[in-house]
């Protein structure tokens, strides 16, 4: 059975509809890997970024820390969901009967394929995890409009997704939809 990576967009702890959203992934009977957006948690790492004018490299860690927050919150909210780190992890995690949620640090802080600045967010991670697993899918949850049929270009340029989500999906060849 495939792997359905969905990418829970952060904005989306905001709207009132997380609580359902993960009520409906936990009741799905497939292997998911909930990514969680870094929400007001990666909000405060660029609005400190933009005062203290520290690196990029450090935003970066700090927005992987602002995952984890919202991972850590995620996994309070739904009892199935379970904080997972790597794919053995995420096994363990669907061996249990639960739902991984990533916690990004340990598989991409020392990663040097993985931009350390703000062109790759969640939606560019989503699609690098979703590489790892080979036959993965991509959906990611957002709280935006999406057009019908857009191309992951259209999305790029429209400020929908990261620069390298397009890259990504097309380089591995993953199916992906944007809800």
């Amino acid at each position: 059975m495939s792997v359905l990576v969905v990418k829970l967009g952060g904005s989306l702890l905001e709207s009132g509809r997380i609580a359902a959203l993960a009520a409906e992934i936990a009741s799905a009977k497939r292997r998911i890997v909930v990514v969680p957006g870094g929400g007001p948690f990666a909000d405060a790492v660029r609005a400190a970024q933009a005062e203290f004018k520290f690196s990029d490299a450090a935003a970066h860690d700090m927005a992987m820390l602002a995952m984890h927050q919202s991972a850590r919150l995620l996994a309070d909210m739904q009892p199935k969901f379970r904080p997972a780190d790597s794919l053995e992890g995420f096994k363990s995690v669907w061996a249990a009967g639960g739902v991984p949620v990533w916690l990004p640090s340990a598989m991409v802080l020392d990663d040097a394929t993985v931009s350390q600045d703000w062109s790759m967010t969640s939606d560019g991670l989503s699609a690098w995890l979703a590489a790892k697993f080979g036959s993965a899918t991509v959906l990611l949850v957002k709280s935006c409009t999406v057009p019908k049929g857009a191309s992951a270009a259209s999305l790029v340029a429209a400020g929908i997704v990261d620069r390298q989500f397009a890259h990504l999906v097309e380089a591995a060849r993953l199916p992906w939809h944007v809800l």
